[in-house]
């Protein structure tokens, strides 16, 4: 019998996002129950039953930020438990019921899938899930300087709940189109820190000090989507059709909290600006693939998809001490506006398989986009913005596959694209009775390059290669007109922007030994980055175009090995440990380097697993995963006076598990696990660290 995979937001593998690095490992509480038993899951004889229901509960124990160690952990910092998994399947004639589904309190995780399918007929189903996601609130943090660390919002324990309810009906009849009809709604509610960060003020009449404040977005999103797809298979061809409609209602409120300064009249700033937007979108879209003859088979897409949007929202200035606005906000009322989009996409394909051994597959992507929008807000005076704008875009693409050499696999891809745009923009303020009027063109081109080859020289060893290079080139043509009279900011606009890149990487697999696997890979990636600009100064003429100069090289080296070991029967290693060297360096270094710094970004990270069988019926587990980067930097002005943000990561994190899975008989499996959490972050000044006691239980019962 089939298994379904069932929804995962707790499941078997926890991803750790430290810093770039992207670890995954089984480790949490809530996975140790369902991964201890993801070997047990299939029935391992005749007489397990394919139906199971999970029970998992646990605990968190946790010394410092919490909120970080939500953020961290993905879950909560106390009690949680319930229904980790359940599955229920019965036939009935020619009718399958299923319910699949799983339940954590504290979790705050739900889900729940109904369905009834009709032999040759087509099946109804439908369901509902929620689940949550944490978030820290943590502030800047500045070395060495009074007010350097900002706890504005305290330890604030941010998340954010997401949901959806659906619905979804086929038909499944033979000799009759396949048509599927589906409907969603969506929700996201909660608060999250954001990606916008505020500044701090003066603490005092000595000067500045400096500090960066985070910003908290207040989140109340809705989602309706329908949507209808019909798919049918006339001779050699298959046909499909799909409509798309979706109604989209949001109501945000982004908060910034400012650095109190008790001498001055801004003392607790909050800043909130409350944005609300609609919109309604309708798409379709059709498709056909017809297979020639054995060697020729060819494919067609079309998309088109129209978008209306209103906006309004207000932003407000709040001062906690006497209620009254500051002189140096920058609030506005009444926002309102909107834009429609309009975007079609043609493509087409040809796989071509010429001669045995080689496949041959060029396509075509054509993109027509036209959009236009407007605004209006009052901040003293009534402006408004509009703009308008059209872009084409042409993609043409070459695949190539030979395998007629033995051992040894070549491919290669050429893509080329050219996209060209107009956009205009016009402000024009009521109350000062003036406006401006910016038209810019761009002309786009892209190449990119790609060879790589598989070679097998020996039983047991693959050696894989991989290099591509890529160009990106945008010129911009600006004009603009004016009232000299009135319009008297300087303004500066980029002329031409330019990147190439160079990635080359290199995979060994060898299998040293029976019972052991090496894979070991390199990979190189440089990016170079060119700007010119031309500046704009009313009265004078505008193409004053600077030299071409580099603007950015990045570097980046990752060296990792992976390492899988069967030492013994009953027992398994698995190791593998990655170190990245990554640099940014602009030439704007040399001119300001107090407050242009290049940045660093070196990190490495580690994981060893051991598993052994201590029985036919009892196994156990133990992990290990480390990660460390140290590049934590922050330009200075002078001693004690910083002269820009701080870049780079200071992190260091342990993580411990260990897991003991028991069948206890064919159609009842027990489990228990441990895991130990610590973290340690320079960027904050151990502001955020944790550590965390983590246990856990389960039992799976099959029937």
């Amino acid at each position: 019998m089939k298994r379904t995979t069932l929804n995962g937001k707790t499941g078997k593998h926890t991803m750790i996002r430290l810093g770039c690095a992207t670890a995954c490992c089984v480790l949490w509480p809530q996975a140790f129950a369902k991964d201890g038993m993801a070997k047990q899951d299939e029935p391992a004889a005749e007489e397990s039953p394919a139906n199971w229901v999970n029970f998992t509960f646990g605990y968190a124990s946790v010394s410092g930020r919490d909120a970080t160690f939500q953020s961290r952990a993905r879950q909560n910092d106390d009690f949680y438990g319930g229904l980790s998994s359940l599955r229920w399947e019965k036939e009935m004639d020619d009718l399958t019921f299923l319910i699949e589904g799983h339940a954590l309190f504290g979790m705050e995780d739900y889900d729940i899938t109904l369905g009834v399918t009709k032999k040759d007929v087509g099946y109804v189903k439908g369901g509902f899930r929620q689940f949550r996601t944490w978030y820290d609130s943590t502030g800047g943090y500045v070395p060495g300087i009074a007010g350097g660390w900002i706890p504005l919002y305290g330890d604030d324990e941010l998340s954010v709940d997401r949901g959806e309810l659906w619905f979804e009906a086929g038909l499944r009849k033979e000799h009759v189109p396949e048509i599927t009809f589906g409907y969603s709604h969506e929700w996201r509610d909660g608060t999250k820190d954001s990606t916008s960060w505020g500044q701090s003020v003066p603490l005092g009449p000595s000067g500045w000090n400096y500090g960066i404040v985070p910003s908290l977005n207040n989140i109340d999103e809705r989602r309706d989507t329908f949507r209808l797809d019909i798919t049918h298979t006339l001779g050699n061809t298959d046909l499909g059709l799909g409509l798309r409609y979706e109604s989209v209602r949001n109501d945000d409120t982004l908060t910034i909290h400012q650095q109190p300064g008790a001498e001055f009249a801004w003392d607790d700033l909050t800043s909130k600006q409350r944005n609300v937007y609609d919109s309604d979108l309708f798409s379709a879209h059709i498709f056909s693939e017809t297979r020639i003859n054995d060697r020729m088979l060819m494919s067609f897409g079309y998309f088109h998809t129209t978008m209306d949007t209103d906006t309004s929202g207000s932003s407000r200035i709040v001062v906690d001490r006497d209620g009254t606005r500051s002189y140096n906000d920058h609030a506005f009322d009444t926002l309102s506006g909107g834009g429609q989009l309009s975007l079609n996409v043609a493509n087409a394909n040809f796989w071509w398989n010429p001669i045995d051994n080689l496949v041959i597959v060029p396509s075509f992507r054509a993109e027509w986009e036209d959009t236009s929008a407007s605004s209006d807000f009052f901040n003293g005076e009534h402006i408004r913005d509009s703009s308008d704008s059209e872009t084409n875009q042409l993609t043409e693409q070459l695949e190539v596959l030979y395998t007629g050499w033995e051992n040894l696999e070549l491919y290669s891809k050429v893509e080329l694209s050219q996209a060209n745009g107009d956009i205009s923009y016009h402000n024009i303020n009521y109350d000062a009775d003036n406006s401006s009027f910016h038209f810019q063109s761009s002309d786009i081109t892209q190449e990119k390059y790609m060879v790589g080859a598989n070679w097998y020289p020996l039983h047991g060893l693959s050696v894989a290669a991989q290099y591509y290079h890529k160009n990106f080139n945008e010129d911009y043509d600006n004009s603009y007109q004016y009232d000299p009279s009135k319009w008297t900011d300087f303004d500066a606009d980029l002329k031409n922007y330019n990147y190439s890149t160079d990635d080359a990487n290199l995979r060994l697999t060898w299998r040293a030994l029976p019972n052991l696997t090496l894979v070991s890979r390199y990979d190189y990636q440089r990016t170079t980055m060119e700007n010119r600009a031309y500046t704009f100064n009313p009265g004078d003429d505008p193409q004053v175009i600077t030299n071409l100069a580099q603007s950015a090289e990045i570097t980046r080296h990752i060296f990792s090995q992976s390492v899988n070991w069967l030492p013994l029967s009953q027992a398994y290693v698995q190791g593998t440990i990655s170190y990245v060297l990554a640099d940014t360096d602009t030439p704007a270094n040399k001119y300001a380097p107090q407050r242009l710094a290049d940045s660093n970004n070196d990190y490495v990270t580690a994981n060893v697993t051991v598993g052994y069988a201590l029985d036919q019926k009892t196994d156990i587990r133990v992990s290990y995963t480390y990660y460390s980067s140290s590049d934590f930097d922050i330009p200075y002005e002078s001693p004690g006076v910083p002269g820009s943000v701080p870049y780079g990561t200071d992190l260091e994190e342990h993580v411990f598990s260990l897991s003991l899975n028991r069948r206890i008989s064919p159609r009842m499996i027990w489990n228990m696990g441990y895991g130990y959490f610590t973290s340690n972050e320079g960027t904050t000044g151990g502001h955020s660290d944790f550590s965390a006691h983590m246990v856990s239980t389960g039992l799976q019962v099959r029937f």
